[in-house]
C-alpha cells in the first residue's frame, strides 16, 4: 500500500506540476525592468537638478553679495558726490561774501588794494578747488572702467585718488607691453 499511495502522490503532482522548467518570458519580465530603469533615471535626474538647484543658489548667493557691495559703493559715491557739492557750494559762498564785502579803507589806500587780493585769492582757490574735484572724478572715472575691463570690483577707496591712477598706470602699461609683442603688420602698398 505504501508504493500505491506513492504512486497516488507521483501522478498527482505530474498532472498539477510541468515536468520542464518554464523558459522566461522576456515580455513578462520586461514591464519589472522597465519599472527599474525608469527609477534608476528618475534617481539620476533627481541628483542632477539637486546639483542644479545648488549652483543656481551658490549664483544667486553670488550675486547678492555683489549687489550689496555695488550698492554700497553707490552710496560711497554719492556721499563723495555730496561731500563734493557741498565744498564747491561752500567755495562759491565764501567767494561771494568777500566780492560784497564794502571796503574799508584806510588813510594810506592800502585797505581797496588788499581787499581786491583777497577776493582774488578766494577766486582763484575756488576755481583750483573746481579743476581738482574735476581731475578727481575723471580718476575715478578711469580707475572704474579699468576695474570694469578687468572684471573686478573696485578695491580701493573713492578717495584714494593716487592710488587710482597707480592702478590706471599699471594697466596701460600692461596693455601698452601686450601691444609690443604683438607682431607688426607691414602696410600695403598701391600695386602701379
Amino acid at each position: 500500500m505504501a508504493v500505491s499511495w506513492e504512486r497516488h502522490f507521483r501522478l498527482a503532482l505530474q498532472d498539477k506540476l510541468p515536468m520542464k522548467i518554464p523558459e522566461r518570458n522576456p515580455g513578462r519580465s520586461l514591464p519589472v525592468l522597465c519599472l527599474l530603469q525608469k527609477r534608476q533615471e528618475l534617481v539620476d535626474v533627481d541628483r542632477g537638478l539637486r546639483a542644479q538647484r545648488e549652483a543656481f543658489q551658490n549664483r544667486m548667493a553670488v550675486l547678492m553679495q555683489r549687489r550689496e557691495q555695488l550698492e554700497q559703493k553707490k552710496q560711497e559715491l554719492k556721499g563723495s558726490f555730496f561731500r563734493f557739492d557741498k565744498f564747491l557750494q561752500d567755495a562759491e559762498a565764501r567767494r561771494s561774501r568777500g566780492m560784497r564785502r564794502p571796503s574799508h579803507l584806510n588813510g594810506d589806500g592800502r585797505g581797496v588794494l588788499q581787499e581786491s587780493k583777497w577776493v582774488q585769492i578766494q577766486n582763484t582757490a575756488a576755481e583750483k578747488t573746481l579743476l581738482l574735484g574735476r581731475v578727481r572724478m575723471a580718476a575715478l572715472n578711469l580707475f572704474q572702467l579699468v576695474c570694469q575691463h578687468q572684471r573686478q570690483p573696485p578695491a580701493l577707496d573713492l578717495e584714494d585718488t593716487e592710488g587710482q591712477l597707480e592702478q590706471v598706470k599699471l594697466f596701460l602699461l600692461d596693455l601698452s607691453a601686450v601691444l609690443a609683442s604683438l607682431p607688426q603688420s607691414e602696410p600695403e602698398t598701391a600695386a602701379p
